[in-house]
């Protein structure tokens, strides 16, 4: 287990591999314009469901289907989309700071 001088280092190496994650993904959900909108893919929600649910919301529901996939392989259900409980748990994170920032542009604006 890391000490506690350790863990800081050990956070910021994982925030990393989220960061690289999520810019990677990012890029087949927004678009390969470095200018375009990060989450506009979000934004559908809305336009699909004629504003019934949320931008926030349809994070929320993202964020559902992760700790879903992660139950089920935590709990011995095969693979079957080639998705390591790693990434999982680092898409986990990604969605919750995705809806962070959602939250704070709706607040701001």
């Amino acid at each position: 287990m890391p000490t506690r001088r350790e863990w800081p280092e050990l956070m910021r190496a994982i925030a990393e591999e989220r960061i690289a994650l999520s810019s990677a993904k990012n890029a087949n959900y927004a678009g390969g314009e470095l200018d375009a909108e990060a989450f506009a893919n979000f934004n559908l929600v809305g336009i699909l469901t004629h504003d019934r649910i949320t931008r926030e919301q349809g994070i929320f529901v993202r964020l559902c289907d992760k700790v879903a996939r992660l139950g089920n392989l935590l709990f011995g259900a095969q693979d079957t989309v080639g998705e390591s409980v790693e990434d999982t748990l680092k898409d986990l994170s990604n969605y919750a700071d995705i809806l962070l920032q959602a939250l704070r542009e709706r607040r701001s604006g």
